[in-house]
């Protein structure tokens, strides 16, 4: 998409100015563009040496990759002039690069520095006067996927089963405990609520005997399901029955689906498994618009590191679960580096609604 064509999609109005970053532009763009790069710094020699403009609070600007794309648009917050020496660690962390750290800062940072001031002959060294600007992100393509919402019910303590075997459930044990049974029916009655397309996984699905149940009733519900060999054909054929669409995404080319011929049952085969492309397909090919996510903790926990959430949307019961094996909310592989905090999804809170019988219901958007 060019600068051009994202102003006019942008809506808003003014002047503009689209560049990109002079180190590593994609890398840099999508940093801002996912809101973790909110700063920037320059030496401010250019601008006397170029006759260049000062920036200014207010102003925008469209950020470009290496191709001359435009990413997103941002908006000038704060400017100011500042020592390198002087540069404070907020500002580094706020520059969003490696682990944020002061020191990283300071080593790519110096390293640049050298490099652009060999141009003019003109050593480095600390007392160099820099331009540091910070900014917001206003507008950004959106993802070409369904908005996503991650709909559970959960414990107070982020598990979503009571326990670590499949025979341990929460729709077949929740009912079966005083002070938790009361309120219980909330959560089934705001499910209803949710969006036509679901996505699950197969495991979950085979855990709640989908293989074995009668044929049911035709629903106006889509079912998207993550499976490579825990439904049987039974099963495939009882979505058949239930969903108005029904989606395997699946990487094994043996999969019972291959053997079933129903009309509303599509496919999405890939070699190696890429959510986000599937996701694509479901919005492309199928008219998915808006998909809940109903998944288990380590499939979620993939979705998170796809950056693939764009609502989270959670019923808290009254009850403490505890046993680290116990499933979470978000499972999956722990980050054992800062320099994968950018993994962490950022949220803010749209609502927090008080429900009955000790109930809460919380509702928010992911911001990155």
């Amino acid at each position: 998409m060019t600068a051009e064509k994202m102003w006019e999609l942008s809506g808003l109005t003014g002047e503009y100015d689209a560049w990109s970053f002079g180190c590593d532009p994609n890398g840099l763009a999508q940093l801002v563009k996912d809101g973790i790069k909110t700063a920037t710094c320059s030496a401010y020699l250019w601008y006397e040496l170029e006759g260049e403009e000062i920036p200014k609070v207010g102003e925008y600007n469209i950020i470009l990759d290496e191709d001359e794309n435009a990413v997103c648009i941002t908006k000038t917050t704060k400017v100011y002039r500042t020592l390198f020496k002087d540069v404070t660690a907020e500002h580094a962390y706020k520059e969003g690069e490696g682990d944020r750290s002061y020191e990283y800062w300071k080593k790519v940072h110096v390293a640049f520095f050298e490099e652009e001031l060999k141009e003019i002959g003109k050593p480095f060294d600390e007392n160099l006067e820099l331009l540091c600007e910070e900014f917001e992100v206003v507008y950004k393509e959106k993802e070409d996927r369904p908005i996503t919402t991650l709909f559970m019910l959960m414990s107070v303590d982020g598990k979503i089963s009571t326990g670590s075997t499949d025979a341990l459930d929460y729709d077949q044990d929740l009912p079966q405990i005083g002070g938790v049974k009361e309120g219980l029916h909330q959560y089934y009655e705001i499910e209803q609520t949710t969006d036509l397309w679901s996505f699950n996984t197969g495991r979950v699905q085979a855990k709640m005997g989908v293989n074995e149940k009668d044929m049911p009733s035709k629903t106006p519900v889509s079912f998207v399901l993550l499976d490579n060999n825990h439904l049987t054909e039974h099963g495939i054929r009882y979505f058949c029955a239930l969903a108005k669409q029904a989606v395997i995404i699946t990487s094994n080319p043996k999969h019972p689906a291959f053997q079933v011929r129903e009309e509303n049952l599509h496919i999405i085969y890939q070699e190696s498994l890429c959510l986000k492309e599937a996701f694509k397909r479901l919005k492309n090919d199928y008219g998915c618009e808006r998909l809940t996510i109903q998944s288990g903790g380590t499939v979620n926990g993939w979705l998170l590191k796809e950056k693939l959430f764009d609502f989270v949307d959670v019923v808290v019961a009254p009850v403490l679960v505890g046993g680290k094996e116990t499933a979470t909310l978000i499972d999956g592989k722990s980050i054992t580096s800062r320099n994968a905090l950018s993994e962490l999804g950022v949220l803010k809170l749209k609502e927090c609604v008080v429900l009955e019988d000790s109930y809460i219901r919380l509702k928010y958007e992911v911001v990155r």
